[in-house]
């Protein structure tokens, strides 16, 4: 019997779960999610964003391809292409976690332009495919609820206010992310940056 694994990273979004199994990456999607997905694939920004390894490749695996060990469990599963090194951003350089920032920022504007959001704006959503990131949370995007990004704190703290950290006070981010991985927040910078110009 092949081994079924769920990533322990995979805690903060309860509507999907990423599991390993027999060399796969599977997601599953409860109800809601896989409404959302559904949404979300039928875009033009989704094939944009998936032709172009912006986003990481991905497809819904019917009944039958959904493996026993998992099958009943979710009401969708989703099968992605397996990144070959995993990295965190506290172990990134300054423009790795730059170029991290942007292509999320660019992922963003081009979903909005098809009604869809991101959930959050983590991080950790990012990998690395050689020099390039790739967007890997795909459990992410949702149809474009009312009122600002719900995601835009998270972003500023785990990705905006590290880099300014670097940047303006020449502090490397690495060490403060390792030990908050929620990043550093609006009192913590703006304490941090007082007597700056």
């Amino acid at each position: 019997m092949d081994l079924v694994t769920d990533d322990p990273g995979s805690f903060r979004d309860p509507a999907n779960a990423v599991i390993y199994f027999d060399g796969r990456v599977l997601r599953g999607l409860d109800a809601r999610a896989a409404s959302d997905f559904s949404t979300f694939s039928a875009t033009k920004s989704f094939e944009r964003l998936s032709d172009s390894g912006k986003i990481i490749a991905t497809r819904q695996l019917r009944d039958d391809e959904v493996p026993a060990e998992v099958a009943g469990r979710f009401s969708a599963v989703l099968e992605h292409q397996r990144v070959p090194f995993i990295s965190y951003p506290y172990e990134w350089s300054f423009s790795m976690l730059r170029d991290a920032g942007a292509l999320h920022l660019e992922i963003l504007l081009a979903c909005l332009e098809d009604g869809v959001s991101m959930k959050d704006g983590y991080s950790f959503n990012l990998q690395f495919q050689g020099v390039k990131p790739v967007f890997i949370d795909i459990g992410s995007f949702e149809p474009v609820p009312a009122g600002p990004w719900i995601g835009y704190r998270q972003f500023c703290q785990t990705i905006l206010y590290p880099l300014m950290l670097e940047a303006h006070l020449d502090i490397p981010f690495q060490r403060t992310l390792l030990g908050h991985l929620d990043g550093i927040t609006p009192g913590e910078m703006n304490h941090l940056l007082r007597g700056t110009s």
